[in-house]
């Protein structure tokens, strides 16, 4: 999934440093860190993997590869959870 998209369908509610998202249809909820957040909200489909990455190296002054890896990570996590518009 190169330019990924949360689904319209799925609620987002804002908890301290950490959000917990709901997935209407299936009732399943999972919670994000300040990180995942991050990515959460820019999963818009305009922004690519390397664009995700790069808000984090600039929000938590990460290495630039692991960065990527922890994108690469959720973004599948998300994908396999069916948070995520398929392709």
């Amino acid at each position: 999934m190169e330019r990924p998209k949360h689904r319209d369908d799925v609620l987002t509610e804002p908890f301290e440093d950490q959000a917990v998202v709901v997935d209407l249809v299936s009732g399943e909820y999972h919670t994000l860190n300040q990180a995942g957040m991050l990515i959460w909200e820019h999963c818009d489909g305009k922004h690519s993997l390397d664009d995700l990455a790069k808000v984090l190296v600039q929000r938590f002054e990460l290495d630039a590869d692991e960065a990527l890896t922890d994108v690469r990570y959720l973004i599948e996590r998300l994908g396999t959870a069916g948070l995520l518009e398929p392709d």
